[in-house]
């Protein structure tokens, strides 16, 4: 299986702004003791080792390397407290072997929901904020898709994309991403949102 976006810093992740703006998956474990994920997340990190195999298992120091080595150094989690193992304090760790000071804040958002028009805007002030101050921004939710292309939707809607547009852009950027053939965003509400955005 031949990487066909190897230039994106993990086989699930996508720049929407080139060296600026990452989405992708949770780099954290994402094993937690649901069977069903776990086994998911098995296959993923699978497929993602089949994809890049120089790069070995798909695994947390893998993911938290590729990112950091990409030049991300503030991460935006979406995920709920206590949703999957905390990635923290870890990638603070290694960012600080690496001589780099990383941001990290977590904005939940439930899974397969979507935030209220006023959180979704401080969401988006947060990450032009960390833009506009020199800072390599990586969203992420659990897999990248519902949650994650909510907020990219957004963002490209609030950057002068029509709703329409946002939506196509988000298919555009994510082909060659090993996870590419599920929607994202994932359920009708966060496509709507995206659709309907205007500020």
């Amino acid at each position: 299986m031949q990487d066909s976006n190897s230039e994106n810093p993990t086989p699930y992740s996508y720049w929407v702004v080139k060296n600026r703006f990452l989405a992708g998956e949770y780099p954290g474990d994402q094993n937690p003791g649901n069977p069903i994920r776990s086994f998911f997340s098995k296959f993923y990190a699978l497929l993602a080792t089949i994809n890049r195999p120089n790069k070995g298992w798909h695994s947390v120091q893998v993911r938290c390397a590729e990112l950091i080595n990409s030049g991300v150094n503030s991460f935006v989690d979406l995920t709920e407290e206590g949703e999957l193992p905390e990635y923290s304090s870890f990638i603070t760790e290694m960012a600080l072997q690496e001589g780099v000071t990383i941001n990290y804040t977590r904005m939940p958002i439930r899974d397969r929901k979507v935030p209220t028009i006023s959180y979704l805007k401080t969401i988006l002030d947060y990450i032009d904020n960390e833009i506009d101050n020199n800072k390599n921004v990586y969203v992420h939710c659990f897999r990248g898709l519902g949650r994650t292309g909510t907020i990219v939707g957004t963002y490209l809607a609030r950057h002068g994309k029509t709703g329409e547009e946002a939506l196509a852009e988000i298919f555009n950027l994510r082909q060659g991403v090993l996870n590419s053939w599920w929607p994202s965003p994932q359920t009708e509400e966060q496509r709507k949102m995206v659709f309907n955005w205007k500020e």
